[in-house]
């Protein structure tokens, strides 16, 4: 009676340390991935911070003066009314608006 007694305590210590050590294993298991997932994701995260970043200095805007040294500014004003808004011709030239419609009249006539 004893014996068995023995046994049954036995087993159930047994069954307990198994329980623990699943319980432990499945949990490591758990953080090991998360752990994995996040870093994953922060390493992504720096990826794209970095092509974003590559772009942005890749996205220079420029007027057509910078790049030729020698262009007046009746040539400047012309690419800026055909290509620009009438804020920035107006902050890029100090002129009047009554110079910006000739010089948009004589586009329009020749």
């Amino acid at each position: 009676m004893s014996n068995e007694f023995l046994n049954n305590i036995h087993q159930k210590i047994t069954k307990k340390k198994k329980l623990y050590g699943i319980r432990n294993l499945t949990l490591l298991l758990v953080l090991t991935g998360l752990v994995s997932y996040q870093s994953a994701f922060m390493i992504l995260d720096t990826r794209y911070e970095k092509i974003w970043v590559e772009y942005n200095e890749n996205q220079t805007e420029y007027y057509v003066w910078d790049e030729l040294n020698e262009i007046d500014e009746s040539d400047a004003l012309s690419y800026l009314i055909d290509e620009m808004d009438v804020y920035e011709i107006i902050n890029e030239f100090s002129g009047t608006l009554r110079e910006i419609e000739l010089i948009k009249l004589d586009k329009l006539k020749g």
